[in-house]
Formats: C-alpha cells, sequence, structure tokens
C-alpha cells in the first residue's frame, strides 16, 4: 500500500527520534543517559516549508499537532491547496464533499489571519450540495483570500455552476496570477481592475449570449478563455498591455471574437473551436505588429487563409474543415505545423527562414517552387532542421540537398515510391510505412539513429529483397531499430 504524505511525514525518514550516546564523563567516570535529538525541527523555516509544500493542505494541517514550534510553522505556511480528488485518493475512508467542506472550513479557521498568501487553491466538485453551500464555499474562499493578500488564487469548481462571484476578487489589490473554473455568470459585463494581476484565466463556465471582459489592470500579460458554454461573442477592451490571448470554445459551439485587434501588443493568439472568418483574420493579424505566434484550431468557417507579417515565428493550423488555400508571406517564420485532412494547397515560398516543417494529412502542397503535389525539393529552405511529413497521400517522391537537417520523420506516406536525402548533419530518421519499391538514396549517416517500422509487408520475394537492400544502405548509421508486423521477414 501507498504510503500518504502524512505516513511519510510521521515516519522514521522526518520526526523520528534517534537516540544518541554523549561521551562518557572521564573524570567521574559516568554515563550520561540517552537522549532523544529531533532531525525535523532545528532546520531553517524556509526548508520546513519547501517539505510542506509537498504535501497536501490536510497533512500539513497535521503537522501542527506535533509541537508548538510546528504550529507555529504551519499558520505562517505561505501556500494552502485544497484538492478534493487529492484528499480522495489518499484517504482511507469514505470520502465525501461535505467531509471535504468541513476540513477546508477547520484548516481556514485555524489559520493566522492577515498573514501574506502566496497560493490559495481549490478544487472540487459542489454539484452534490445545496446551492446555497456552494455560494457559501465561493464566498469563504474569496474572503479568505482578499484578507490575506494572497498572490496567486486558483479557485476551480469542476463540473458545477457556482453562482454569485464576488466582484470585489475582480479587483484585488494583492492578486497576481486567478484562475476561476465552474461558475455560472449572470452578468454580460466583468470588470478586472487588479493593479497587479498579470495572468488572468476563466475556464469551464456557463454564460448566456454575449460577454465582455474591460480590462483595467496596466500589468495583464496573459488571458485565458477555456470551454465557456453558452457564449456566443465575448469582447475584449482596454487590455492595452496583454501579450498572450487564448480562447477555447466548447464542443460544437463557435463563439465570436470582438475587438481583440484592441490589444494591439499581442504576441501569442491561441483560438480553438472559435468563429473566425477569413475577412476577420486578414484584418486581425495584420495589425498585431508584435504577433509571433499564431495557432488556430478546428476553425469552421476558414477557407483561404492569407497573412502577412515580418514578427510571425510559429504558425499551427489543426483540423479546419473547409479550408482550401493557406498562403503565408512570413520572411522571420520559423515553424509551420499544418493538420488538415483536406485538399489544402498551401505556399510557403516566402518563408526562407523556416526550421520546423510539420504537414499532417495534407494531400496536396506547393509549398515552395520546388514542391508539388507528387514530388518534394526543399532546396529553397537552407535552414531547415526539422521535418515531419505524416499521411500525406499524394506524395510519392522526395528528393533535397539540406545541410542543416537534423530530424526527420516520414510516416504513414502509402504512396512513397522514392527517397534521396543529402543531409550531412541528420541526427535521426523516422520512417513508418510500406517498403519502399527502390531503395532510399542518404548521404552522411555515421551520427545517425534510424528508426524503421514497416505496417505492412506484403509476402513477395521483391519486397524481402527490397528490404535487405534497404538495411545494406544503414550500415555506417549510429544505431537502426526495425520494426515490423511479420516476424518471418525477420528471420529471413
Amino acid at each position: 500500500m501507498e504510503q500518504s504524505p502524512l505516513d511519510f511525514v510521521n515516519s522514521e525518514a522526518l520526526v523520528s527520534t534517534r537516540k544518541k550516546k554523549r561521551k562518557t564523563n572521564k573524570k567521574n567516570d559516568v554515563d550520561v543517559e540517552n537522549y532523544n535529538i529531533d532531525r525535523l525541527s532545528d532546520l531553517p523555516k524556509h526548508i520546513i516549508h519547501h517539505i510542506m509544500s509537498f504535501l497536501p493542505t490536510v497533512d500539513s494541517t497535521h503537522i501542527s499537532t506535533l509541537s508548538k514550534s510546528f504550529s507555529s510553522l504551519w499558520r505562517s505556511f505561505p501556500i494552502l491547496d485544497f484538492d478534493f480528488y487529492l484528499m480522495e485518493s489518499f484517504s482511507r475512508y469514505v470520502f465525501t464533499t461535505n467531509t471535504f467542506l468541513d476540513l477546508v472550513t477547520r484548516a481556514l479557521e485555524h489559520r493566522a489571519l492577515k498573514s501574506d498568501l502566496q497560493r490559495l487553491s481549490f478544487r472540487a466538485c459542489l454539484n452534490r450540495i445545496h446551492e446555497d453551500d456552494s455560494k457559501a464555499t465561493l464566498r469563504r474562499m474569496a474572503n479568505f483570500a482578499m484578507q490575506n493578500n494572497v498572490k496567486d488564487l486558483f479557485l476551480n469548481f469542476v463540473n458545477s455552476r457556482v453562482r454569485g462571484l464576488p466582484k470585489e476578487v475582480l479587483s484585488c489589490k494583492s492578486i497576481k496570477r486567478m484562475l476561476l473554473g465552474g461558475l455560472q455568470l449572470n452578468s454580460t459585463n466583468l470588470v478586472l481592475s487588479c493593479p497587479l494581476i498579470e495572468d488572468f484565466s476563466i475556464i469551464n463556465c456557463t454564460s448566456a449570449g454575449e460577454i465582455t471582459i474591460n480590462v483595467c489592470s496596466p500589468k495583464l500579460k496573459t488571458a485565458k478563455f477555456e470551454n465557456w458554454i453558452g457564449l456566443e461573442r465575448i469582447r475584449i477592451d482596454g487590455a492595452k498591455s496583454l501579450d498572450s490571448f487564448s480562447y477555447t470554445g466548447a464542443a460544437e459551439q463557435n463563439c465570436e471574437i470582438v475587438n481583440l485587434v484592441s490589444c494591439n501588443s499581442l504576441k501569442t493568439v491561441i483560438l480553438k473551436t472559435a468563429s473566425i472568418t477569413d475577412e476577420w483574420l486578414k484584418n486581425q493579424v495584420s495589425l498585431f505588429v508584435s504577433l509571433e505566434i499564431l495557432k488556430l484550431a478546428n476553425c469552421k468557417e476558414l477557407k483561404n487563409v492569407r497573412i502577412l507579417s515580418n514578427s510571425l515565428k510559429i504558425m499551427d493550423l489543426q483540423c479546419c474543415a473547409a479550408l482550401e488555400n493557406v498562403d503565408v508571406v512570413a520572411p522571420n517564420l520559423e515553424a509551420f505545423r499544418s493538420e488538415a485532412n483536406t485538399w489544402c494547397n498551401i505556399d510557403l515560398t516566402e518563408c526562407i527562414r523556416l526550421k520546423d516543417l510539420q504537414l499532417v494529412s495534407v494531400r496536396s502542397a506547393n509549398v515552395s517552387k520546388e514542391w508539388s503535389e507528387e514530388k518534394i525539393c526543399t532546396s529553397g529552405f537552407q535552414f531547415l532542421e526539422n521535418l515531419k511529413l505524416e499521411r500525406c497521400e499524394l506524395l510519392k517522391e522526395i528528393t533535397f540537398y539540406a545541410e542543416h537537417l537534423k530530424h526527420m520523420e516520414l510516416l504513414r506516406c502509402e504512396n512513397l515510391q522514392a527517397v534521396e536525402i543529402d543531409a550531412p548533419n541528420l541526427v535521426s530518421l523516422v520512417y513508418s510505412g510500406p517498403v519502399l519499391l527502390s531503395s532510399p538514396v542518404i548521404s552522411y549517416l555515421p551520427n545517425s539513429e534510424i528508426h524503421l517500422d514497416y505496417l505492412v509487408i506484403p509476402r513477395d520475394n521483391r519486397y524481402y529483397e527490397s528490404l535487405r537492400d534497404l538495411i545494406s544502405n544503414f550500415g555506417q548509421c549510429k544505431s537502426l531499430t526495425l520494426a515490423c508486423n511479420d516476424y518471418e521477414v525477420i528471420d529471413c
């Protein structure tokens, strides 16, 4: 049986005593009695607090009963984490929501008030208790945080719809990071005015129609909105210092993002299951002069994406089902990833500094002047270091010279027939798919690690011969791993 943190604290390893015998008094030849030495109490305060930080709050509370000194240490401990699921996993008895809330209440009552807290965290589902009790829990946690000048406040009511968020929390003077989850937001206008807040997240909340976030916090850098139910439109006003904006909509629900252009200092934009159009993207991105990271996923209305940016470094497109054309003019782009599952045409001709290129289920690509649907030649990408091609169905031939290429993956490109690679700095090559009809030509392999995974191997002598010829080409590589689904091939 696994030990709980409390068992560990009470074990011989930490707080048990050991007997030590003093030296014999030579003059009187009298032995001094054995005495006990506490291994933990004499440690510096910050080290004991560090040890307590690895324990659930209930167990760290139990430590306070060991002695007066430990009681004082616990009262000054700056972290309180109340996690129902963690405590339930350590409990040897039936652990209910009411039991958990009683423990939380007692722990808060025993804490010294008006002592600065680094973090106050609460995570539990309150669906099985009365609505008034859930409101009271939210109010109790919020008031305790404000009374004790908490810096990091995380209140996550998992799978709940707790009402009654105190507006004072959104203006608390001490908070630097805040996460709110599982709330029912009835107000259509939230005013965030915490003067020190830098990171603000609202997740798994319920709200009807439109909601406006008025940001009056001069230091806010990151805003995250995730899995809101019932939200049709979100508007951001006043977040001029915002660096990162992230929105993830609930499944099968598209939400319109309004006035994001007012956040003109944005460096990172992540939108998943959001209602954005080609025109919206074109007008917004062109005004983000500092934008470095753009990630779009499951944005069903996007068809023709055209990006013009001198600052963009990372772009990621995933599962945008209607996507037909992607044209990226970003001379400083370093990483591009696309998972399309459509007949999407991708043009990265102007992205001359590309280092990382990943294409998954892209059936049609015009990535560079030398790149067609059936053939790849990456001579246009002089700085390419990582290349991943997965389930690119039309791809038949790969041939290129890549001086800086270090890592390459070719996964389940079923129609691939020929591979010719000249890569003097190649470190690893991973191939998964059928045996190639013609043996690949890959130069400079002494420092490379090769992994070959043949998913389908027909019982045909021609393929066995191709496999033999293939393996013979890798005699000089650092390591070769061969995996297949037919053990007879290995015996051959």
